[in-house]
């Protein structure tokens, strides 16, 4: 996010005038906002979970990635980052992409840039046969530059960073998903202190559900498996409608 530095009096005259932006939005961008094109993630696993659910993701859904470590929940976020942030066409071809805006929250400071371009690299791969190197480059800066990776140290950095992040999808109208890797980090911290990471977790909660009425996102969230004989082990996928629950 963007860090803002306030002149200093002492060096700074103030301007004679100053734009205050008075209202939050145009009803041109709430127009734009509204109108949901359907994102289509081209995940085999994630459609077929879907299915039972009215056909595809709705703005405002919440699905939750949950499984012990090394079960892929990172993975899946990686596969379904490629095809939102692609170009849908280039150089006249069609690709498939969403070119649609991801802001990813690695909580867990493990996020694999290596990775998702090995990611990258194999779904241009189904569509040209060969591609010269400065356009494949092209591709690849045009598709990275939807992603916006935020990293958070502690569970205060994350609040106020949901907090702040209004600003950031207002200012750039394409941001139509939020990932977070893991939501569940900053658990240990607190383990022995109920007040406190009851309170933070209802922060967390509740700016997450401001996010999902105001801007009609999707909101992905991997969750690490804290109490192992709750629920199996293998990574499952569960989704709602705008329902944050609060003991996340």
């Amino acid at each position: 996010l963007p860090v803002v530095e306030l002149p200093s009096p002492s060096t700074t005259s103030l301007p004679q005038k100053q734009v205050v932006e008075l209202y939050d939005e145009t009803a041109e961008e709430l127009y734009k906002r509204e109108r949901w094109n359907p994102i289509d993630f081209n995940f085999k696993i994630l459609e077929e979970e879907m299915k039972t659910g009215g056909g595809g993701l709705q703005r405002g859904d919440v699905v939750e990635l949950y499984g012990s470590s090394t079960t892929g929940k990172t993975e899946i976020l990686y596969n379904l980052i490629v095809p939102c942030i692609l170009p849908s066409f280039w150089l006249g071809k069609y690709i498939g992409g969403n070119q649609t805006g991801v802001v990813y929250f690695d909580n867990e400071y493990q996020f694999c840039l290596s990775r998702l371009l090995c990611i990258l690299d194999h779904s241009l791969s189904l569509v040209f046969e060969s591609l010269p190197q400065e356009e494949y480059m092209k591709i690849i800066e045009d598709s990275l530059s939807r992603l916006f990776i935020l990293k958070c140290k502690d569970s205060m950095k994350f609040i106020t960073t949901l907090q702040a992040l209004p600003h950031l999808l207002k200012s750039d109208r394409s941001i139509r998903v939020v990932m977070i890797d893991s939501v569940s980090s900053f658990f240990w911290v607190h383990r022995n202190e109920d007040k406190i990471g009851q309170d933070q977790q209802k922060q967390i909660s509740s700016s997450l559900r401001s996010l999902l009425l105001s801007f009609n996102i999707i909101l992905f969230a991997s969750k690490s498996t804290i109490f192992r004989d709750k629920r199996p082990s293998t990574t499952s996928t569960s989704t709602s409608s705008t329902n944050v629950d609060s003991r996340m």
